[in-house]
C-alpha cells in the first residue's frame, strides 16, 4: 500500500471519529438548549398575562434568549443530519447518466465515456442544489456543466462572476462559516460543507477550480 493510501485511510478513521463525535455532542446539548428554551418562552408568557412583572427591556432579553436557543438548536440538527451523511447507509442506486441528469432537471447531454453512476438520489440532489444557492450566494447567477473524465462523472456549478476565491474555499467548506456573514435561521452555513459530505459519501470528490466548484462521482461497474 502506498504512502498516499495509508494517508487516506489514516484520515477516513479520524474523520469518522470526528463524525461520531459531532453526533454524540449535537444529541446530548439538545435537551439543554429546549429547556433554556421552554423556560424562556414561560416567563415571557407569564409577563404577557400580567402573571410576572417585567420590564420592556426585561422581555426584549428573554425574546434574544429564545431566538438564540431556537437558533442554536437549528444548528445542532443540522449538524446532527452532516455527521448522518458519513454514517448511515444511503439509498443507492444505479442511474445510467441521462437519467440522473432527468432526476437532477439538469437539461445537459448525457457526456460520452461514462455511462452509468451509483447514487443516492436524494443526497446527491441536495448537494447540486447546495452548491447552486452558494454560487448564487457568493457570485450572480450560475450554469451547470457536465462532462465525463478519468475520475468520472462530472458536475459543475459554474459562477457567472468567478466566486470565491481559494482561501475563502477552504474557509467557507467549514460547518457553519459564511465567510464573515452572521449564521441565522435562514442562511445556517452549512452548504458546502454538506456537499463536501456527500462527494466523499460517494466515492467522489468536491473540486474547487477558478471560482466554480465541480462534483465528481466514480462510475459504477458494468
Amino acid at each position: 500500500m502506498s504512502v498516499d493510501n495509508d494517508r487516506k485511510d489514516e484520515a477516513s478513521k479520524w474523520r469518522k471519529r470526528y463524525q461520531q463525535a459531532i453526533y454524540a455532542i449535537s444529541h446530548d446539548l439538545g435537551a439543554p438548549l429546549r429547556h433554556i428554551e421552554a423556560f424562556s418562552s414561560m416567563l415571557l408568557e407569564e409577563a404577557d398575562q400580567d402573571e410576572l412583572v417585567l420590564s420592556d427591556e426585561q422581555k426584549v432579553w428573554l425574546g434574544h434568549i429564545i431566538g438564540a436557543g431556537a437558533l442554536s438548536k437549528r444548528m445542532l440538527t443540522e449538524l446532527s443530519e452532516l455527521s448522518r451523511i458519513y454514517t448511515a447507509k444511503g439509498q443507492f442506486k444505479t442511474y445510467e447518466v441521462e437519467d440522473l441528469l432527468g432526476a437532477l432537471d439538469i437539461a445537459a447531454v448525457p457526456p460520452p465515456g461514462v455511462n452509468r453512476v451509483n447514487v443516492d438520489i436524494d443526497r446527491i440532489s441536495q448537494a447540486v442544489q447546495d452548491l447552486s444557492v452558494n454560487a448564487q450566494e457568493y457570485g450572480d447567477g450560475c450554469s451547470i456543466e457536465v462532462a465525463a473524465g478519468a475520475s468520472g462523472l462530472s458536475i459543475k456549478v459554474i459562477n457567472h462572476t468567478g466566486g470565491l476565491d481559494l482561501q475563502q474555499w477552504d474557509e467557507a467548506c467549514a460547518p457553519f462559516n459564511r465567510l464573515g456573514a452572521r449564521v441565522d435561521e435562514e442562511h445556517i452555513g452549512l452548504g458546502l460543507s454538506r456537499a463536501l459530505a456527500v462527494a466523499e459519501k460517494h466515492g467522489g470528490e468536491l473540486r474547487f477550480d477558478h471560482g466554480n466548484v465541480e462534483l465528481v462521482l466514480p462510475e459504477a461497474p458494468p
